[in-house]
């Protein structure tokens, strides 16, 4: 199947600013910026959403394709994410690498490594949704030529809204038992990371809609939306909004939904062309996982306190995100490259990187 440049250049987009807002985060110790904030309202959402819409080739369909998947995330959680926890900490003795070990197995964050977790967890939730009865039967409609105003295409069309129905009621469910699951039993130890499963999976499963139904194209066909998102993310980050509950839905689904409507429209548009930033973009793209895995340790090198302190004090907004993103991208690659030459064992690629 043909690689879309619009994917792979979003791919590079969303782990470049997940990145950045790491290196906010642990590099320069900014506490206060507007620039992370921005980068926080739709970082993680966006790239939810773009391993949900590349989740389907769908794992559910072999239980071998669903071991591959699981081991792509599994071993490099396993091992890059314990490593990271003794490296930050290195233990005095033997009882106390098994003591951290076990903390990070049930640490709901994992040291930042509870994307992989996560996503796994998502990936078997995709089996519910065979529990779907008109799925079957859009597959029968789908191998078979549509003309419009023909009966056969109006029963696909019925159908189709039908099994969207469905699935949609699904998802509602299963992001209820990750938000239920995290309330009445890992509020203290979350071994599957369910407080950010609840968090995400509207997004994730967004990704999924949006190439199981061809959301994308219909979003491009209604340019309203991406006018209402492209104005409406910005009134909402700015927005004081008093009451508690429709501040959160409003800053953890409203307003990420906008951003990522924008980002997807931006990219799409611009599938037939192509610059330098975008070949790079698409480089990061084809190495998501392996510069998630590996950035947090070249983190551990920055410590870039002073410059914080200095680009605070000076004010400089432009000089600040302009900074920022360029330390970002080097962070970026120079994990691409680490993880390229890791990838070279054939034992590291299949054992530590899943294969």
């Amino acid at each position: 199947m043909q690689r879309l440049n619009y994917i792979d250049r979003l791919k590079g987009f969303a782990i470049l600013t997940v990145v950045a807002g790491h290196v906010y985060l642990f590099g320069m110790d900014h506490s206060e910026s507007i620039w992370q904030d921005v980068i926080g309202s739709f970082h993680m959402p966006l790239f939810m959403y773009m391993s949900g819409y590349l989740a389907l080739t769908p794992p559910y369909k072999s239980v071998r394709g669903m071991r591959r998947k699981l081991l792509r995330l599994l071993c490099p959680l396993m091992f890059f994410g314990i490593l990271f926890s003794l490296v930050i900490s290195w233990p005095s003795s033997v009882a106390g690498v098994a003591e951290k070990i076990w903390a990070f197995l049930m640490a709901p964050a994992k040291n930042g490594y509870w994307y992989f977790m996560a996503l796994a967890v998502f990936y078997m939730s995709l089996y519910l949704f065979r529990l779907n009865p008109l799925s079957s039967s859009m597959r029968h409609m789908h191998e078979q030529p549509l003309s419009a105003d023909t009966p056969t295409h109006n029963a696909a069309v019925r159908l189709g809204l039908g099994e969207l129905a469905v699935d949609i009621t699904i998802a509602a469910v299963t992001w209820g038992l990750f938000l239920i699951g995290w309330k009445y039993t890992a509020q203290t130890n979350d071994p599957l990371c369910l407080l950010n499963c609840g968090n995400f999976y509207p997004f994730f499963i967004l990704g999924v809609f949006s190439r199981r139904y061809g959301l994308v194209g219909w979003l491009q066909s209604h340019n309203w939306l991406y006018t209402l998102s492209l104005i409406g993310w910005p009134l909402l980050f700015f927005a004081d909004i008093p009451i508690s509950l429709a501040d959160s839905i409003v800053r953890h689904i409203l307003m990420p939904f906008f951003a990522v409507a924008v980002f997807v429209t931006i990219f799409y548009t611009r599938e037939m062309l192509s610059s330098r930033v975008e070949d790079i973009l698409a480089y990061l793209g084809r190495h998501t996982l392996d510069i998630y895995a590996i950035h947090y340790f070249m983190l551990l090198m920055i410590r870039l306190s002073i410059v914080d302190r200095w680009l605070e004090d000076s004010g400089n907004l432009l000089l600040s995100i302009i900074f920022t993103m360029a330390l970002s991208l080097v962070v970026a690659l120079m994990s691409a490259l680490v993880g390229q030459v890791l990838r070279r064992s054939d034992i590291i690629r299949k054992y530590l990187l899943g294969g």
